[in-house]
């Protein structure tokens, strides 16, 4: 594997392009040098007469997520396309089939790229983040106990999770059994009466103290009689008691009541994701 260059090297770049772009460019690069050394994800990177130009992370989840940036003065020179030519190649190398270009900004803004490296479009996503004060727990009767999951409580999170996001058993059951090996997230249960009804999990990121929200469901039989608010209502108060200095999450563009209510639970969308998929 090639030796990277040095975090200030690579900050400078993504800095010059957020700049240039007015974007966020939010997945390029951990935030800190630190972090960088225990990044679980791989990069790529791009140079043109030593000087570095373009940088490609591979987020290394189910199916691989890759992020691109170019340096403006070299784009539409092939760059773009050699670092995901190199990422596929990679992903080949691990028995992946396809993976996922992400693009920031409405779809219809990277469209273009995507189209010439062979993506498709599937969705896109806003990147939520919670803005607004330590929430106070709502009110509700029945009210929503919340616990952190165990390994006992694999076959609630894998029920609630297939039912709620209309995923198999087998499905759920691999997802789940991989989250919680990881050391860095966490699983939610939420039960009423006895009975656990909701669930979500959340992954930290210790070098910034931040907060990802993901995986969010509730049983369908129960949807739509507030115990959603509740739990995560309920987490967030949880998470900032912990430290946790920013929380986020992401949603389906298309997924008005789930929007809904995470701007009135205090969330504000921060930028928007089109997701590509490029067969290997």
């Amino acid at each position: 594997m090639e030796t990277l260059p040095s975090f200030e090297t690579m900050n400078r770049l993504v800095t010059l392009c957020r700049e240039h772009d007015d974007r966020y460019h939010l997945h390029l690069l951990p935030a800190t040098s630190e972090a960088l050394k225990h990044n679980p994800h791989r990069l790529f990177t791009h140079h043109v007469e030593g000087e570095l130009v373009g940088l490609a992370r591979l987020l290394e989840y189910d199916e691989g997520e890759i992020c691109v940036l170019v340096h403006p003065n070299h784009r539409r020179q092939g760059v773009g396309r050699k670092l995901i030519q190199e990422v596929l190649l990679w992903s080949v190398s691990q028995g992946k089939t396809s993976v996922l270009l992400v693009q920031e900004g409405e779809a219809q803004e990277g469209e273009a790229f995507a189209k010439a490296v062979g993506g498709e479009y599937t969705v896109s996503e806003y990147e939520m983040e919670y803005t607004g004060a330590v929430p106070q727990p709502t009110s509700h009767t029945p009210s929503i106990i919340l616990r952190s999951a165990s390994e006992s409580d694999m076959e609630t999170l894998i029920t609630i999770n297939a039912q709620a996001f209309g995923d198999t058993q087998e499905v759920s059951r691999l997802s789940i059994a991989k989250w919680m090996a990881h050391t860095e997230m966490r699983f939610y249960v939420g039960t009423i009466e006895n009975t656990s009804i909701g669930c979500l999990r959340v992954t930290f990121d210790s070098h910034t103290q931040t907060a990802y929200i993901n995986s969010f469901g509730v049983l369908p039989e129960v949807q739509g009689r507030g115990y959603g608010r509740q739990i995560l209502t309920q987490v967030v108060c949880a998470l900032k008691s912990e430290g946790c200095y920013t929380i986020r999450l992401e949603v389906e563009t298309e997924n008005r009541n789930a929007l809904g209510l995470y701007r009135s639970c205090g969330f504000e969308i921060r930028c928007c994701y089109a997701y590509y998929r490029i067969d290997c």
